[in-house]
């Protein structure tokens, strides 16, 4: 990814990290960063899946927000098995395979 073109994506994603810290009460510098509190981490898993619904790769949202594509994948993963597991709670879903 050229500089410019990452440059214009870490700018983007800082800006969503200020509206979700605005909603959320907390720093964007928190979202961005590497803290482990659990609102914070809540924060960070929105604003990666607003960076992948965006139509960004996981390994572009990566290179983005500085981690590893694999801690994105699992942190998506498992936030995918709560909402199929919130479903089927409240008696919306069909298959916890989906």
């Amino acid at each position: 990814m050229s500089p410019a073109l990452l440059a214009i994506r870490k700018e983007r994603a800082r800006l969503l990290a200020e509206m979700i810290g605005e909603e959320m009460g907390l720093p964007p510098e928190d979202i961005l960063g590497v803290g482990r509190d659990r609102v914070v981490i809540a924060a960070r898993h929105r604003l990666w899946r607003m960076l992948i619904d965006s139509g960004l790769s996981l390994n572009v949202v990566a290179e983005v927000v500085n981690c590893h594509h694999t801690t994105i994948h699992y942190a998506m993963r498992k936030l995918r098995r709560a909402d199929q597991k919130a479903r089927l709670e409240d008696g919306n879903g069909t298959d916890a395979n989906e």
